[in-house]
């Protein structure tokens, strides 16, 4: 038998988190228990949000050249859009490993596979894509050191039922004149800023 691929410990890995929302701050609380030191960058906040014990804010560059696990938690704006290219990938660590179950359209796919071929990442864990669904000769279903799921790993029976009544409540409190809690267009908050780090 031969030599297995080298298997690292999640203890005392860095784990970076682009995007630090109600899902990337979730994330963080997940990771706690492993050991991993957490930083994390969002490009539409000027500093992390309060009551995230255990996160280090950093900047764009400083999250690419540590993150041995990026994993994107932003949305997709005309300012996120093909934010991680070839340059990014250049940034980071060869033992990084790029995960993207946010939107598809952040990672400039045919730089992410350019970089995987040749060595200048260790792996991706995608379940969003550039366009999707994903068509049959995508150069990703070709790479071995890729993982590739539906975008459905939130689905269950209660979260469907959770969804119809967030909906409903969400149509009340319109009805109502209530601030709805997931507008669209939010109000920019007073600490936001424009993304930078490009």
């Amino acid at each position: 038998m031969g030599r297995l691929p080298a298997c690292r410990r999640l203890a005392g890995r860095t784990l970076g988190l682009l995007g630090l929302g109600r899902i990337g701050r979730r994330v963080a609380a997940l990771a706690a228990p492993f050991g991993l030191r957490v930083v994390a960058h969002d490009p539409y906040l000027a500093a992390a949000p309060t009551g995230q014990p255990g996160v280090e804010w950093v900047s764009f560059d400083e999250l690419l050249t540590t993150a041995h696990y990026l994993s994107i938690h932003c949305p997709l704006t005309p300012e996120t859009r093909g934010l991680m290219g070839a340059a990014q990938f250049a940034r980071m660590r060869a033992d990084a490993v790029l995960v993207n179950a946010s939107r598809g359209k952040i990672v400039q796919e045919a730089a992410l596979v350019a970089a995987l071929r040749e060595g200048r990442l260790r792996g991706a864990a995608l379940d969003v894509f550039e366009e999707e669904p994903l068509s049959p000769g995508n150069s990703l279903l070709d790479l071995d050191n890729v993982v590739l799921t539906p975008h459905v790993a939130w689905y269950s029976d209660e979260a469907q039922d959770e969804l119809k009544r967030e909906v409903a409540g969400e149509v009340r409190r319109a009805l109502l004149g209530e601030p709805p809690r997931h507008p669209v267009h939010a109000p920019a908050p007073a600490t936001s800023r424009q993304p930078t780090g490009r």
